[in-house]
């Protein structure tokens, strides 16, 4: 058989997909909730969030699970004082039942309500919070 370097470089992808997968295996993956403003330039703050999870989950660690529960809401529910009180009711049930492990700020946050709620609630539940930028994933080349 000839192993062309084609193979090998598959090879080594799966390898480390493999890899990966063993490390979450081994022990629970630290449920992170990631924050991050949405007002303002909705659809934009949205695919921000979603391409911050997917590099979450496909390059960065195999040890976080990350979530933004808020999204559905954003997505689906009128954009109303009402049902933006309701959707914020039940993400604050993520952090005071304590199904998360830590809260990562993502983003510039001191215009953001929710953002600041978001630190509120991870300060009141001794939950861990973290300041992480992914600017460079939005950068489309250009240096940051």
């Amino acid at each position: 058989m000839i192993v062309t370097p084609t193979d090998v470089s598959s090879l080594t992808v799966q390898s480390e997909r493999v890899r990966r997968a063993e490390a979450v295996i081994s022990g629970p993956p630290r449920v992170v909730y990631l924050a991050h403003p949405i007002r303002g330039a909705v659809d934009e703050n949205i695919r921000r969030v979603r391409t911050i999870e997917r590099y979450i989950l496909n390059a960065m660690m195999p040890e976080v699970y990350p979530i933004a529960p808020y999204l559905p809401a954003c997505e689906h529910l009128p954009d109303t004082d009402a049902a933006r009180a309701e959707a914020f009711k039940v993400n604050e049930r993520y952090f005071s039942r304590h199904l998360i492990d830590e809260l990562w700020v993502t983003a510039p946050y001191t215009h953001s309500a929710g953002v600041l709620a978001e630190m509120r609630w991870a300060l009141q539940y001794q939950i861990d919070v973290k300041f992480l930028t992914f600017d460079f994933l939005f950068n489309e080349g250009r240096p940051a």
